[in-house]
């Protein structure tokens, strides 16, 4: 799962309150129904996101499988350490647009980033039932972009 700046720090509030709510139980001697909230709310935060990374992969594998379609790099945008690059592609003489958005480690890795797209061509997987829904998949980043450390992702989880 990608967090933002917002987003993590918000998930570093949440973690510090409910730190301090486990250690109110170990204070009043209730360390067994603080153990069983710790080790409850890890696995269901486990379960969580790996429920979210296995619905994105049967998403991206079911998206592989559309028709594809090249793309024109129209914009590429650095957003505080997201590099966003945004595309638009013709189906049966429609033009439509999308965008990719990856997170890096820091500025300087998502200007290579969206520096190294600026302007190119991409193969993109466009929904055949709704031309307006594409994906810009790992394999057409690799190929307009044979340079991989472009394209290495920042993972927080």
């Amino acid at each position: 799962m990608r967090v933002d700046g917002r987003g993590l720090a918000l998930r570093v509030v949440r973690g510090v309150i409910a730190l301090a709510y486990l250690f109110s139980f170990f204070s009043r001697g209730h360390r067994t129904t603080a153990i069983v909230i710790l080790v409850g709310g890890l696995v269901v935060g486990v379960a969580a996101e790996t429920g979210v990374r296995l619905s994105r992969r049967r998403s991206l594998r079911r998206a592989q499988a559309w028709p594809i379609t090249q793309a024109h790099i129209e914009s590429a945008k650095i957003l505080q350490i997201d590099g966003e690059i945004a595309y638009s592609y013709s189906v049966n003489g429609e033009y439509y647009s999308g965008s990719h958005k990856r997170q890096f480690g820091n500025e300087e890795e998502a200007f290579a980033f969206i520096d190294a797209f600026k302007g190119k061509t991409v193969l993109v997987n466009y929904d055949p039932g709704n031309h307006a829904v594409s994906v810009l998949t790992g394999s057409a980043l690799r190929a307009a972009i044979p340079d991989a450390s472009v394209l290495r992702e920042r993972r927080w989880c």
